[in-house]
């Protein structure tokens, strides 16, 4: 009687084959290689050639020749983040008015220039006009009697968060040319420690694109420290509870100088304009600074720092600045206020000329000079700005450069400045270009570059490609691993699906449309729109989905369809788009009944927003189950997590944030194995287990949670009221805030989903070799369209009938009640014949397909993939050979993405991979009812054991012989097994990996339990997954731990049950005498008395 294999039998989102191998291995990029970035965004790593100033030459190791491109379209050139160097002591740092930095020992003064001994630039000639701030190398310490205490901004050196001293930089900060600092964020803050005396001065000037906002503190507590604040467009400056009004700012105030005296001793802090004009003064009796320092918080728009210098202050009266005259701080800690004067032919000294007269100073005795500040000049366009680890900055015109040095021409000197490029940051380049759309897209390890694909007849290189600003094309290595996301070549030329409705799956994860015409276990004939050959080889095959013309293709999508229910407030729904602008949610009960479900998502600035996706939920329901995928957007970076509630499903990755070039993304979702997979314009950015879903239900909720960032913060006073009884309130915000959801589609792949959502035990017993077939296994094993399985041997298959052997009974069914015929992978020991179970590529050797190094492979709409030697492309067709195949041709308008290199080494991408055969146990006589059982596996040859290890891939404990090999059967809620493996992975980690191994079998645990288990103990031994307790019943195993040591003849030399003192070092001496040859193992059945130990569940 056929007796099918029951499995559950329904449809949700299966693996597009349109995005197999998509997590390339590390390609050739090295990780000190600078990386060059375009305007577009897009990054390539590889070495700077020459450059000239139309022109860069950038090598990649993708690339057999370098490129040639145009400087207009590229951004920056940026090398290994380095630790900050600092400047040593007795170094001055020259700051100056276009925000060049430069390092050196002050040597000499002219009537026009500063001479600065460098090392890293030589000699440079600096114009004194230029100069805006000196000061010396180590501003963190400064001696006792230094009248300058800080200097700057120079970079975010020193600046660190006010609560978390661990954070080496205060978020949302960066540092811009000449080290100013800046921020969009807003409440973005940060914090730099400064023991301040009883009498200083604070130069502060502030920009900002509006109106500033702000908090300046001296000191880390904003509630009761000296600071000055933006109240609702008025600067106000505060003393704990006690404030007084500085200035109103009008809405065209983009930009503040501001002078601040504090005299502790007279109990008074003093605000003046740059002018002298006395602004506010303000007792400073109720004020507690905190922490001493300087904290500067941002208020809800942009905010950067330009300047910010802290001096001790005599107690004069401030006159305002005058532009002729300078700051002078000299190393004896006297400050003055005045000119340098030069001495001709004698540049080491100069004139201190003040209101009081004149006076010699030596170059050496100068600690700092602080000028008149002024406008930074407008940067030409044309500029480049290089930056160095120790915060040297030198912008102008790019001359020339090399692999060694930059030729600039500066403002700040008559002559060019010849710069070594060691320890350098950053290149910034003029990017004066504008981002040109462009057809196709290269994936790399690395990043991702668009560009122009050609493909021509080169016998090994013959993939040309074209970056944005490119001058000349350049070829493709072979053998590197890429991937191309391919644009349309002309008109999309689909294939007839009524004519080639089935597909064939190779061994080298290929997937094509056919018509499958007779079908034996040998030979496929077979015709194809896509190749010439009208018979394969099976051996090159690993399954065959044949079409069920009564079954409806599904498909659709869309807002228009009215069973889309509003469950929460009230989103803007139309046909083509739904619009969230508070926490609102949408559901449809029915929707998903398709493989694969995507959407385009956009939002507007300024916002943060949570866009939440339960699938296979329940509608309406309070707590929503089902798979959970949450979407954190704000700026132009979105993040992927894991949105269940309970937080038991854990994603595979950690970094998940993903920097877009707009505010708008395509996603993808769709199924692999037991995974969700999540893609964000084309790239997988995460992946999620799929514990236990409603087989029944076919819905979709979607909730999002949208705030406007600019009207969420705003800086208003702690306790302050205004004169007349009106509390502070920030600006309102106009414009619209909004996430939007779009162009949904629900569609298929091609062939049938079934295949993966078999269940795990039914697909475990097909796989399971029973004991009186083991000299004569199943090869085959039909599939129905509702998942049912059967085991047994092909005979053949033609357009109306496919003939069966099952259990010595011949069976003749219908061909449209078969969705698949699937090739077995053959248990150890029985050898594969014509199944070809270890294929790769492309060339057949029997039943082998062995990989050609200048093959690629096409990806196709619907998840089709064909392997090929590429010939030529143009508009119409990609033209190439295979020698399973034939002669190939592809639509170019077909053609969604291009993998080069390794692109089928990861077969948990592929379909139909794991269905490999393994013997069923032999009986154990007489077998004893308590652990002994596996004691008398001791002198035994060890079982074959076949498990999927921890990422997925096979293991087979036969591929390891030769080896001392431990088995060590656990479980993470198994106290004495946590105890044990520890101990016994530091044991085994003595020897050398070639003569020992230890496997941890772990047993009925999720692959996420397993890994957050080993990754908290810092652990990583060899890891394979008992799912279904098959490993544990080969071995006999009740109880764990337990431990099987296997000797490198194969045979079982000993076997230790439970967790005694000592486990390890009992371990480590018994595997140390089976490699010198000492050891006698002990009797069979010889069980020592062994203490209580958790059972194994059944």
């Amino acid at each position: 009687m056929l007796s099918f294999i029951r499995s559950f039998s329904f449809t949700i989102l299966p693996v597009q084959l349109l995005l197999i191998a998509l997590m390339i291995g590390r390609g050739p990029c090295r990780a000190d290689d600078p990386v060059l970035h375009w305007v577009s965004g897009d990054n390539l790593p590889g070495k700077l050639v020459t450059a000239d100033k139309e022109t860069l030459s950038w090598q990649s190791l993708l690339f057999e020749q370098p490129m040639q491109i145009q400087l207009a379209d590229l951004a920056s050139v940026t090398w290994p983040q380095q630790e900050r160097q600092s400047i040593p002591p007795g170094m001055h740092v020259f700051q100056m008015r276009n925000g060049d930095v430069l390092a050196g020992v002050l040597t000499g003064i002219t009537e026009d220039e500063f001479y600065l001994q460098t090392d890293r630039h030589g000699l440079v000639k600096l114009l004194r006009k230029q100069m805006r701030l000196v000061h010396s190398g180590s501003q963190d310490s400064q001696p006792a009697n230094a009248s300058l205490l800080y200097a700057g901004p120079s970079g975010l050196t020193g600046w660190r968060h006010p609560l978390i001293s661990s954070w080496t930089e205060p978020p949302g900060w960066v540092e811009e040319r000449g080290g100013h600092v800046t921020t969009t964020r807003a409440d973005a803050v940060m914090f730099r420690p400064l023991q301040l005396p009883d009498r200083y001065e604070v130069e502060l000037i502030l920009t900002s694109t509006e109106c500033p906002s702000f908090v300046f503190s001296l000191g880390s507590n904003t509630d009761s420290s000296l600071r000055l604040e933006v109240w609702d467009q008025t600067l106000v400056a505060v003393s704990n509870d006690v404030f007084k009004e500085v200035r109103r700012l009008e809405n065209n105030t983009r930009r503040l100088h501001l002078m601040l005296f504090v005299d502790h001793v007279a109990h008074r802090m003093i605000v003046y304009s740059e002018s002298g004009q006395q602004l506010a003064e303000l007792d400073t009796r109720n004020s507690s600074p905190g922490n001493p320092g300087l904290l500067i918080r941002n208020g809800s728009h942009d905010l950067s720092i330009e300047h910010l210098t802290v001096s001790q202050w005599d107690g004069s009266n401030f006159e305002g600045v005058k532009p002729e005259f300078s700051r002078i701080h000299l190393t004896n800690g006297m400050s003055y206020y005045g000119q340098l004067q030069a001495i001709v032919g004698t540049p080491d000294q100069a004139i201190l000329i003040t209101d009081d007269g004149k006076q010699p100073v030596k170059v050496s005795e100068i600690q700092g000079i602080v000028s008149h500040y002024a406008n930074v000049p407008e940067r030409s366009v044309s500029q480049i700005a290089a930056t160095w680890s120790n915060g040297e900055l030198i912008s102008g015109e790019w001359m020339k450069a090399d692999e060694k040095t930059i030729t600039v021409q500066t403002l700040n000197s008559i002559d060019p400045i010849i710069s070594s490029i060691e320890s350098i940051q950053r290149i910034r380049l003029p990017a004066t270009g504008t981002e040109q759309p462009l057809p196709d897209r290269l994936f790399f390890a690395d990043g991702t570059l668009p560009g122009s694909l050609t493909i021509d007849n080169h016998p090994t290189h013959p993939i040309l490609w074209t970056p944005p600003g490119g001058r000349n094309a350049v070829r493709l290595r072979s053998g590197q691993p890429a991937r191309i996301l391919a644009g349309r070549k002309g008109n999309e030329s689909d294939y007839d699906a009524d004519a080639f409705p089935d597909v064939i799956y190779l061994r080298n994860n290929d997937v094509i449309p056919c018509r499958v015409l007779q079908c034996t276990s040998q030979k496929i004939q077979l015709s194809s729109p896509f190749f010439d050959a009208v018979e394969v080889d099976a051996g090159v095959v690993r399954a065959i989905e044949l079409a069920n013309p009564k079954q409806p293709k599904k498909s659709g999508g869309g807002f228009s369809d009215p069973n889309w229910r509003r469950i929460v407030g009230s989103p803007d729904l139309k046909p083509d788009h739904v619009t969230f602008r508070a926490s609102e949610a949408i559901g449809h009960a029915s929707i998903l009944n398709g493989d694969v479900v995507e959407f385009s998502l956009s939002w507007t600035e300024n916002v943060s927003a949570n866009v939440l996706l339960n699938l296979f939920t329940q509608i309406p329901s309070n707590q929503p189950g089902g798979p959970a995928i949450a979407f954190a957007i704000r700026d132009n970076t979105i993040m992927v997590m894991d949105g269940s509630v309970d937080g038991r499903r854990r994603a595979d990755d950690v970094d998940t944030e993903i920097k877009l070039p707009a505010m708008k993304a395509r996603i993808t979702i769709f199924r692999q194995g037991n995974k969700l997979r999540v893609s964000v314009n084309g790239q997988v950015a995460q992946s999620f287990e799929m514990d236990s879903i409603d087989r029944t239900s076919r819905a979709l909720l979607v909730r999002a949670s949208v705030i406007n960032r600019r009207r969420s913060s705003g800086i208003q006073p702690p306790n302050a009221v205004r004169a007349n009884g009106n509390r502070v309130s920030p600006n309102p915000i106009e414009g619209e805030t909004f996430v939007r959801l779009s162009n949904l589609q629900i569609r298929d792949t091609v062939g049938n989903s079934i295949r993966h959502f078999i269940d795990d035990d039914a697909k475990a017993i097909t796989l399971t070799v029973p004991r009186f077939r083991s000299e004569a296994p199943a090869t085959h094993v039909l599939m129905s369209p509702n998942g049912d399985l059967l085991r047994g041997h092909l005979i053949n298959a033609d357009e109306t009938f496919v003939r069966f052997e099952s259990q010595q009974e011949t069976l003749q069914i219908e061909r449209h009640r078969i969705a698949s015929i699937i090739w077995l992978t053959p248990p150890p020991n029985i050898p594969s014949g014509a199944m070809g179970s270890d294929g790769t590529s492309e060339q057949v050797t029997g039943a082998t397909l062995v990989k050609d190094e200048h093959a690629i492979q096409i990806v196709m709409d619907q998840g089709l993939a064909m392997s090929l030697i590429p010939g030529q492309m143009d508009d119409t067709a990609l033209t190439g050979t295979s020698s399973v195949l034939g002669n190939c041709q592809i639509p170019s308008g077909s053609i969604r993405e291009i993998f080069s290199g390794q692109w089928n080494s990861d077969e948990n991408f592929a379909s139909y991979t794991a269905w490999d055969l393994h013997h069923a146990p032999d009986p154990k006589w007489q077998m004893p009812t308590t652990d002994e059982q596996v004691m008398d596996l001791v002198g035994e040859p060890a079982p074959d054991l076949s498990l999927p290890m921890l990422d997925g891939s096979p293991f087979r404990l036969s591929d390891h012989s030769g080896k001392v090999l431990i088995l060590d059967f656990w479980a993470s809620w198994c106290g004495p097994c946590t105890k044990i493996m520890p101990e016994y992975v530091r044991a085994t980690s003595e020897f050398a990996p070639e003569k020992v191994m230890l496997v941890a079998v772990n047993l009925k645990e999720k692959p996420a339990t397993v890994s957050k288990f080993l990754a908290d103990r810092n652990l990583a031994p060899t890891t394979l997954l008992d799912r279904n307790g098959i490993g544990a019943t080969i071995y006999g195993v009740s109880g764990i731990p337990c431990t099987i040591i296997i000797g490198p003849d194969g045979f079982v030399e000993a076997v230790k049950v439970g967790y005694q003192p000592g486990a390890a070092a009992e371990l480590r001496q018994i595997v140390e005498k089976i490699l010198n040859g000492t050891w006698k193992r002990q009797a069979s059945g010889a069980s020592p008395a062994k203490p209580n130990m958790p059972r194994i569940n059944p």
